[in-house]
């Protein structure tokens, strides 16, 4: 009597611990800390924050004028002789752009700056969303493991319990062998669910910027999922929100300025230039002022500024073309993650309320049947692997739901704390 209590315990534990959080030495970590480690350390966000530093620096130049030009003539030198100069000049050149050409140069620049930052955001947002898919699996890893380690002490109390019943003739040598077979069988699939364990704490290392082969701790998820908002206004917040769409509605205000740029190249620059002149044996001193200007309207000219519309003006079609080929791209992925969303939340919500309960008394009617002689060995063991293998499918459920939850907040384009706030 006491064994059956026993068993039965053990059987409930293991049943009802899916997902549970087991104690042990390692300290929690919560994919919010991941996220804000990755943002501050991940090699691919810094690069991208580097070259929103690279944007500025070409901003600042945009707008400014090319630098003038010095320039010191010794002429008129008899023999090439230095000394025998007639004449001493200095002439300070400077090539002034038409005015609305800089204003131009710098909207330009200020654009490719905006878009950069667009690029880190949209880097930032990739980065998060991989942190929150790999934690996720880790923490499915450990459950399993959790989960795995439970039931092969389960069915060695199985074997253990078997033998004892062989001993006083109860029971068959082949029930003790069954079940000696199944715990053999988790503990190398356990070997395969921890071996992947450190193959993810790997990745999270690589992706938080941590030392090869830090420990991470151990995962754990909120016991609650929220379900996902209507897609209709899920699309509208990406159109609204994604760094991607921005880049590239950017790209296409860039490409009108091109156009106007390139229109421009039939407005002339000028060209001053002041000159200081000292005829050495005279010793006499004389100054000049220069003034000039380009004439790219010339018939020899006219074909490179209009090329160059040309060429501006298929870039701002092909901008364009960028853009809505992006727009559609990103609203048939919303939708289709969130159609994944979805359909992980009603399972992982069948799997909660119907399948779970479910095993879980039909492995206690299949030990209650055992135990009495009603049934034999094999349909226990059959009912036992039955509520394991679909405890394992809530885990990996679960698993999925924020996976496809994640992937959905990056292509909302939602920040880190916001992408909580939504999937809670």
């Amino acid at each position: 009597m006491i064994r059956t209590l026993l068993l039965t315990a053990l059987v409930y534990c293991a049943a009802s611990g899916m997902g549970a959080q087991t104690a042990n030495d390692q300290p929690i970590v919560t994919v919010q800390q991941l996220i804000g480690e990755a943002l501050q350390r991940n090699p691919e966000i810094n690069a991208a924050r580097h070259r929103i530093g690279i944007a500025d620096g070409r901003a600042s130049q945009a707008g400014s004028l090319s630098p003038p030009t010095l320039t010191y003539m010794r002429d008129q030198m008899t023999g090439f002789i230095w000394n025998q100069a007639m004449m001493d000049q200095w002439e300070l050149m400077q090539m002034v752009m038409f005015p609305t050409k800089l204003s131009t140069q710098s909207a330009i620049g200020s654009l490719q700056r905006s878009q950069s930052v667009q690029d880190f955001d949209e880097k930032g947002a990739e980065i998060c969303s991989r942190v929150r898919s790999v934690y996720a699996e880790f923490w499915s890893l450990q459950q399993s493991a959790v989960l795995m380690q439970e039931n092969v002490g389960l069915m060695k109390q199985f074997a253990e319990i078997a033998r004892n019943r062989v001993a006083v003739g109860t029971a068959s040598l082949q029930d003790a062998l069954k079940a000696e077979v199944e715990a053999a069988k988790m503990e190398s699939q356990l070997i395969g669910i921890e071996q992947k364990e450190l193959s993810m704490a790997s990745m999270l290392a690589a992706l938080t910027g941590r030392p090869a082969g830090d420990p991470i701790g151990k995962a754990v998820l909120p016991a609650a999922v929220g379900r996902p908002v209507l897609l209709d206004t899920l699309q509208m917040q990406a159109i609204a929100r994604r760094p991607m769409l921005r880049r590239d509605s950017l790209m296409v205000e860039e490409g009108s300025l091109m156009v106007s740029m390139a229109r421009q190249e039939y407005l002339p620059d000028l060209t001053f230039g002041l000159r200081y002149y000292r005829f050495v044996n005279m010793d006499q001193r004389a100054w000049s002022v220069m003034a000039g200007i380009s004439i790219p309207f010339a018939p020899w000219a006219l074909g490179r500024a209009s090329g160059r519309v040309e060429e501006a003006e298929a870039a701002l079609l092909n901008s364009r073309a960028s853009y809505d080929a992006s727009r559609a791209m990103v609203l048939a992925s919303v939708t289709d993650l969130y159609h994944r969303t979805e359909s992980s939340w009603q399972q992982l919500k069948t799997y909660n309320d119907r399948i779970i309960p479910q095993a879980h008394d039909a492995l206690m009617a299949s030990v209650t049947a055992y135990q009495t002689g009603k049934a034999d060995f094999l349909m226990l063991v059959d009912s036992f692997r039955m509520n394991l293998e679909l405890s394992m499918e809530a885990i990996m459920t679960r698993m999925q739901f924020e996976q496809s939850s994640a992937e959905l907040g990056r292509a909302i384009g939602l920040q880190p704390d916001e992408m909580e706030k939504e999937f809670r």
